[in-house]
């Protein structure tokens, strides 16, 4: 079974950017708040958002008993881990022919 180190570090490098930009863009709307400014639909994207994107870290949060405050990051940096070892192994598979080429 081959295993790619380029698609592992690509996707995991790319997951896990795009989960951090994301909870900032995310804290900018929520903190940015004002009383004469009502972001219900930026927060409800937000929301919407995070529950497709964030359902591993939260399965391994919620399985291992770590607190969202300290175990957030590591979290996603497991999840990200996870999605890049997919990655690693499904990418060779699919993309052999291009390759060869």
């Amino acid at each position: 079974m081959r295993f790619s180190f380029q698609w592992f570090f690509g996707v995991f490098l790319v997951h896990f950017l795009a989960s951090v930009f994301a909870g900032f863009l995310t804290l900018i709307t929520i903190l940015g708040a004002s009383p004469t400014h009502n972001p219900s639909g930026s927060v409800a994207f937000s929301q919407m958002f995070f529950w497709v994107w964030q359902t591993g870290p939260a399965f391994l949060v919620h399985y291992t008993g770590v607190t969202w405050e300290k175990g957030l990051l590591p979290a996603v940096i497991v999840w990200s881990s996870i999605v890049g070892l997919a990655a690693g192994f499904v990418a060779p598979k699919l993309f052999k022919n291009t390759q060869n080429a």
